[in-house]
């Protein structure tokens, strides 16, 4: 359920984890893994490096209440610490990465988009120009066609040139 939720929800689910491990501390010395569990999630929590520091503070709190009180053992604490800086912080990774991926996505939608309007800016251009020079080839024509009329000339020859002046 911690991978699903959020922010400080997600932070209060490590908190939980950590919490569960301390009640069984007393009872189990392999309750350690909750912490190191949690330490990941705890890492994960913040979009930030020192939210998710607070987060890992509050865990190694937890850690160090257990071990005072129910297991004062190494082998209890140990690995715990180690775990707790080293998911900790692979947690501090997995949120930049996916923070990362998050960014590189909306980028990549925006350059789709940029694209899109570019191509359909270039196709109006080109119908603009296309019905322009289509225009012009009318009116060319049209003066073509009052001028042979002035000048006289059998119809044939006239027509004849118009059709000579073709783009």
């Amino acid at each position: 359920r911690a991978y699903w939720v959020d922010g400080s929800r997600r932070l209060l689910v490590a908190i939980g984890i950590a919490v569960l491990g301390v009640v069984l501390a007393a009872w189990n010395p392999g309750a350690n893994t909750y912490f190191i569990f949690a330490a990941f999630f705890a890492g994960l929590a913040h979009r930030t490096f020192v939210g998710a520091v607070f987060g890992l503070s509050v865990i190694g709190g937890l850690l160090v209440v257990a071990s005072v009180a129910f297991a004062p053992q190494p082998h209890f604490w140990g690995p715990a610490l180690i775990g707790l800086v080293g998911l900790g912080l692979l947690g501090v990774d997995q949120r930049r990465r996916a923070q990362s991926h998050a960014n590189l996505r909306l980028a990549r939608a925006e350059v789709e988009t940029l694209a899109r309007i570019a191509e359909r800016d270039r196709i109006g251009r080109e119908l603009h120009d296309l019905l322009g020079q289509s225009l012009s080839v009318v009116a060319l024509k049209a003066e073509l066609a009052r001028l042979g009329l002035k000048c006289g000339g059998a119809p044939a020859q006239r027509a004849e040139r118009l059709w000579q002046t073709e783009p």
